[in-house]
């Protein structure tokens, strides 16, 4: 008896792009982050952009900035800054679409939690970094008392 084998055609590949970071924040926080990043993520490259933004720069020139960064992403977007109501932030908002995903106060764990998820789709990815970046806060009176992860 000869055995019937069905033929699947190849499905599509469903893999999508990774989510790309975007780092904002006053000079030298943002290329400091990314170099940060590169230490723990070195295949991550492609997907970290930042932008300094200096003390002389107008608000103009840091929306520009912006601007012209976010022409060269492709990919899905979380944009990482480093404090909410300060010209990096304010250039941000000026810059981008409504509906792009935003997480203030950018630390180390924060931007490594993103990185270890960047597979995950905007939304969820900012809050998957924000609870990283609020565990790794921590204040307790004495060092002995410190928790460590």
């Amino acid at each position: 008896m000869t055995e019937r084998v069905a033929s699947v055609p190849p499905q599509a590949s469903t893999a999508q792009a990774n989510t790309h970071l975007l780092l904002i924040a006053h000079a030298p926080l943002a290329g400091a982050f990314r170099d940060i990043a590169l230490h723990a993520f070195p295949e991550a490259a492609a997907d970290i952009t930042a932008i300094d933004v200096t003390a002389i720069e107008s608000i103009g020139e840091a929306i520009e900035q912006v601007a012209t960064a976010l022409i060269g992403i492709q990919s899905p977007l979380l944009v990482l800054v480093d404090v909410f109501g300060a010209t990096p932030a304010n250039a941000l908002l000026s810059a981008v679409q409504p509906d792009v995903a935003v997480v203030s106060g950018l630390n180390v764990a924060m931007l490594w939690r993103a990185l270890g998820y960047r597979h995950e789709p905007p939304a969820k990815l900012a809050e998957l970094a924000s609870q990283g970046g609020l565990r790794s806060i921590q204040v307790r009176p004495s060092i002995q008392e410190f928790e460590t992860f």
